[in-house]
């Protein structure tokens, strides 16, 4: 989806989180993502009346039918609501703009490619820009420098006491050993997110 840009060459922030929410849609009904990413996780009211608050979404999308939306939204782990949780937490602003664009962030954190891909972004400086804009208290905690998927699951994994939890499905990446290191020298890791909902 076209990002307009200002005179400095920066997406505006609506039009960032609008891109990123359209992507996600998109990469779920290519099946990219989990089913549950094609709704956000939302109910069909809510899922309707995001179409409607943004027209490119509707003249882009076919709308799910109410009977399929409630059966798609209940497939999302627990830990799906969670980050969700914890990105709202850290938000700059409420609003529903934004409980959309959290959704997004959090669904995209269950595929299997880089959070930038499938949040349908150039590369990991939006999703920098993305957090420092709308989450700017989570992208400041990221003192370490860690990927961004990789850091969101430790702060929730923090939150339930298991430490270093790890996205789901990481393990088949080719940068899995440049975010893991310590998988390679032999230190105990945490669960992988799998493991964490199984313990549910």
């Amino acid at each position: 989806m076209n990002t307009s840009k200002p005179a400095n060459g920066q997406p505006e922030p609506a039009h960032l989180a609008l891109a990123a929410v359209a992507a996600v849609l998109e990469h779920a009904r290519q099946g990219l993502l989990p089913p549950f990413a094609a709704t956000l996780g939302l109910n069909y009211r809510a899922y309707a009346d995001m179409l409607s608050q943004y027209p490119a979404l509707l003249r882009a999308y076919t709308a799910i039918p109410e009977h399929d939306c409630a059966a798609i939204a209940s497939t999302g782990p627990e830990l799906f609501r969670e980050m969700v949780q914890l990105l709202l937490d850290n938000c700059i602003a409420g609003g529903m703009q934004t409980e959309w664009l959290a959704r997004a962030i959090a669904a995209a954190g269950f595929g299997s490619r880089h959070l930038w891909q499938d949040l349908g972004m150039s590369g990991r400086s939006d999703v920098s820009a993305l957090l420092r804009l709308f989450f700017p208290a989570l992208y400041a905690g990221n003192v370490h420098n860690y990927k961004w998927k990789k850091f969101l699951f430790a702060e929730l994994g923090r939150r339930h006491g298991m430490s270093g939890l790890r996205p789901p499905k990481c393990n088949g990446c080719d940068q899995f050993p440049v975010c893991f290191p310590e998988e390679n020298e032999g230190e105990v890791s945490g669960p992988a997110a799998g493991q964490y909902l199984r313990q549910l």
